[in-house]
């Protein structure tokens, strides 16, 4: 007999260039999580944060083992990604600046899959160099070069 009980996702931990953020833990001078990551909503990270592990899983207790899961990070991946429960980990390397949607859905044992996808917004902000009143700031310099450059 099928099982249509639908099972909760988490996620369970965050590695930011595999080192697990703590709650409350300050990472580069800062506090990434103020709240457990099963209750976080959406992260910042650096320019220098742009390494990161994410690990969930389905909290649906009988046989776990047989659990399969799909992951995507939309702006990232061009489609979801299977595993099982053996690897509930999704790594990504060499974050752009941008603004990322992770998502993860689950089946149980019966294959039975969550129709609500565990959700978590990542924001990856531009290192200062890439922001643009930097480069509004470069543009002016060289065009105000140019100009007295002209008139002397």
């Amino acid at each position: 007999m099928k099982t249509l009980f639908l099972q909760k996702i988490v996620f369970t931990d965050l590695q930011i260039s595999n080192k697990s953020v703590s709650l409350h833990e300050k990472f580069n001078g800062r506090v990434i999580l103020d709240k457990p990551l099963y209750l976080t909503k959406e992260i910042k990270l650096t320019s220098q944060e742009k390494n990161i592990a994410i690990e969930f899983a389905a909290l649906h207790y009988t046989n776990p083992k047989n659990n399969k899961y799909v992951y995507m990070l939309e702006g990232f991946d061009k489609a979801w990604i299977k595993t099982d429960a053996s690897k509930r980990i999704a790594i990504y390397s060499n974050l752009a600046p941008n603004t990322y949607i992770f998502k993860v859905k689950a089946s149980n044992c019966d294959g039975v899959w969550s129709s609500d996808p565990a959700i978590l917004k990542i924001v990856v902000l531009p290192a200062w160099w890439q922001q643009w009143w930097f480069r509004f700031l470069v543009i002016f310099i060289v065009i105000s070069s140019i100009y007295f450059f002209l008139l002397s």
